[in-house]
């Protein structure tokens, strides 16, 4: 038993009374309880209950908790619980969840996936059991062989003793629980997985009934609605002799939106999915003014419809609900588009077969040539169905390929970062030293370039840190909290106040900021170098005139919501606002300091959070940075 398992002579008297004492048949008896708990369901809550209550009635526990390691590692949910007096506690949970101390004992269970023993008469934090009167606390991790996904808390409110076999069997619970977290999961990706596929069957059972190509796509526009419970789906198809593109189908649109999208012509999202070959989503909400899409769309995404390589069609789909398109949802859509064009090309063929049967038919002549004619289409046919095979093959290995180059990149980055830093550092304190001792003794142009050095290796370091930090900000999960706006410019000014003050600059913050749900973190570091980049820009050498504030879109149906900060710079001509957001592109010369890096910083953590940033000109001259998140 390592030492953290290992009970002190406090902790023995902790858990249980001397004279309990747990047996083997009873620990067996216990396991094999929670053994047929998680068999008999496959609800995860109810597993939770079923394991925490048999948990707290072995051990005589007055109070119990199971809650789950969250995406972000931020916090843990709660999914089960027994014995609260007071049920605002489990609601403030997450609160208290942020002290340090309380934070510190679960981090290190979770992390060492060992069980610990808390005395609360002895211990700060961990609010929500000491309200409770909670006297002692066990923290039991639920661990699988690779990692602790939770923990169960076990607690009495009086003081208790434990033996060893308490906590092995305890230990043994954990492993459990966790086991049957890791089976319920595995089995949900399963059952995803099989939906999918039955999803597919269903579509190309239903297009394969038909060889007329309108009823073909009138059917195709019925079963896709049902299988991915959107509202609007519409087919674009390309002839395939005058490369004309017609609306063929459609469903959940007026009449009037369908004149609307008839008359829109060339399509440009259609176009562009032609063109290249990839699906195009766009989950922000668009609202009035884009070409190509209503006034009420919030979630569209328009996929290629494939047989084999070649593009036959587009399918668009949209929702009025802000509800996402996932990378999951997408590659379904992507395969049933692929079975879609498989049964166009299906229908196309026969309507060629059809059309050479009434001709040979009319003529009585050239038989030998139809049946060689069809055996050529069915062996098409064939190529086709393996093409897409190959396809739905190939997209997995490239998939793999791009996850393994990414996570090489990520390596490269770090390993390349690490390594330069050192020599860039001598570089630097060699040169300040040269400059401080031997300065006298250089001319003019020498005293320059040593300056120039020093400030080279100053450049190329944050040049380094920029890069670095553009390579994480890639890695940002999902936001699961809400934070104060007024928090994050806050953090972002204590971090330039040296700067602030050394321009003089001018800093006027509005009021009444709203809760983003962000990463603050990261959200921090956006606002950060906007501010920052907002305090090298002047005009006439004046100070620096810096206004903050939170950004509201006008217009009805708009919820995008972010952070606007305002200079009184020179401003940005409007052929350079979207190169700004690229890495190392900037619209100014070396005068003035920066790597080129800050505001593709920004972008890339906007659209981490689902949201944009992007410059406007600012009324009575300089320029407005706006980032919103989701």
């Amino acid at each position: 038993m390592s030492p953290l398992n290992t009970p002190t002579n406090f902790e023995r008297r902790q858990l249980y009374p001397a004279e309990d004492r747990v047996d083997v048949s009873s620990e067996l008896q216990t396991l094999h309880e929670i053994s047929r708990t998680i068999l008999d369901s496959l609800d995860l809550k109810v597993m939770m209950e079923g394991i925490l209550n048999k948990a707290a009635a072995i051990g005589g526990f007055d109070i119990g908790m199971i809650c789950f390691v969250t995406t972000v590692r931020q916090t843990l949910e709660p999914v089960a619980h027994c014995g609260f007096r007071d049920h605002e506690n489990l609601t403030t949970y997450r609160e208290h969840m942020r002290e340090q101390s309380t934070a510190g004992i679960v981090d290190r269970v979770i992390a060492t996936k060992e069980i610990r023993v808390v005395d609360l008469h002895k211990t700060g934090g961990i609010r929500t059991f000491r309200r409770e009167d909670v006297r002692s606390l066990v923290v039991v991790p639920l661990r699988t062989d690779q990692d602790a996904l939770g923990v169960m808390y076990l607690g009495s409110r009086q003081a208790r003793e434990f033996e060893p076999s308490h906590i092995r069997l305890f230990e043994a619970v954990g492993t459990q629980a966790g086991i049957a977290v890791q089976k319920v999961r595995l089995f949900e990706a399963v059952e995803r997985r099989a939906k999918e596929q039955e999803a597919l069957n269903v579509i190309a059972t239903a297009t394969s009934q038909s060889l007329e190509l309108k009823e073909l796509f009138e059917i195709a526009a019925d079963k896709t609605v049902m299988v991915t419970e959107r509202q609007r789906i519409n087919f674009r198809l390309k002839d395939s002799l005058t490369g004309k593109i017609d609306l063929v189908a459609y469903r959940g649109f007026t009449d009037a939106e369908i004149e609307a999208l008839r008359r829109i012509t060339p399509h440009p999202m259609s176009e562009e999915v032609f063109a290249s070959g990839r699906p195009l989503v766009i989950n922000d909400h668009v609202g009035p003014g884009v070409s190509g899409l209503l006034a009420r769309t919030q979630s569209v995404a328009w996929i290629p419809v494939k047989a084999g390589s070649k593009v036959v069609g587009v399918l668009g789909i949209s929702d009025d609900q802000s509800r996402p398109f996932t990378p999951n949802e997408v590659e379904l859509l992507q395969a049933i588009g692929s079975v879609i064009g498989v049964a166009i090309e299906n229908a196309r063929l026969f309507e060629q077969t059809r059309m050479q049967a009434a001709e040979l038919e009319q003529s009585n002549q050239a038989k030998d040539e139809l049946l060689a004619a069809m055996a050529q289409q069915k062996e098409e046919l064939s190529r086709l169905n393996a093409g897409l095979e190959c396809e739905i093959a190939e997209r997995g290995r490239a998939r793999a390929e791009i996850a393994a180059k990414n996570r090489d990149l990520e390596t490269l980055l770090y390993v390349t970062s690490h390594d330069l830093r050192e020599p860039l550092r001598a570089i630097e304190n060699f040169s300040r030293i040269v400059n401080d001792r031997y300065s006298e003794r250089l001319d003019d142009k020498g005293q320059d370039f040593l300056r120039r050095i020093i400030s080279g290796a100053q450049r190329l370091n944050r040049l380094l840190d920029d890069i670095l930090t553009l390579s994480r900000s890639q890695r940002i999960g999902v936001p699961s909290e809400e934070v104060d706006g007024e928090s994050i410019v806050s953090e972002a000014l204590k971090r330039l106040e040296g700067k602030i003050n050394a321009t003089r600059a001018r800093v006027h913050v509005a009021k009444d900021f709203q809760g983003l749900r962000v990463d603050k973190t990261w959200a921090t570091q956006a606002i950060y170098n906007l501010i920052a980049n907002a305090l090298k820009f002047t005009r006439d050498g004046a100070a620096p005139d810096v206004e903050i504030a939170p950004y509201r879109p006008e217009g009805p149906g708009r919820n995008a919501i972010g952070i606007v900060v305002r200079d009184r710079g020179p401003g940005i001509a409007p052929e350079h606002t979207e190169r700004i957001f690229q890495l190392f592109q900037r619209a100014v010369g070396r005068e003035v300091e920066g790597t080129g890096a800050g505001l593709a910083i920004v972008r890339q953590i906007a659209e981490r959070h689902g949201g944009s940033a992007w410059v406007e000109p600012r009324q009575g001259g300089g320029s407005e940075f706006i980032i919103t998140f989701g």
